[in-house]
């Protein structure tokens, strides 16, 4: 859900445990170069954005122990719960 604070929490967990802390959405426009908003404009709307995530689930190394903040629809799509 959209400002429901996982980032900030995520990021607050991470400090305290000492691990690394991921957005997903920050990651994806670093990697594409436009923001989110831009991307759902310009990329093809949602379904583009959606492999995106795709992609960076598949590609990443995440490390053993980490906090990953993504946005509320990641889980539900590419079955990007099992990468």
């Amino acid at each position: 859900m959209m400002g429901a604070g996982k980032s900030h929490w995520a990021s607050q967990l991470a400090a305290y445990f000492g691990v690394h802390f991921f957005d997903t959405d920050h990651m994806i426009e670093k990697n594409v170069g436009k923001t989110i908003a831009d991307i759902f404009k310009e990329e093809g709307g949602e379904e583009r954005f959606r492999n995106f995530e795709k992609q960076l689930m598949g590609e990443t190394q995440w490390p053993e122990r980490c906090f990953v903040s993504c946005g509320g629809g990641l889980p539900c799509f590419h079955d990007n719960m099992n990468k």
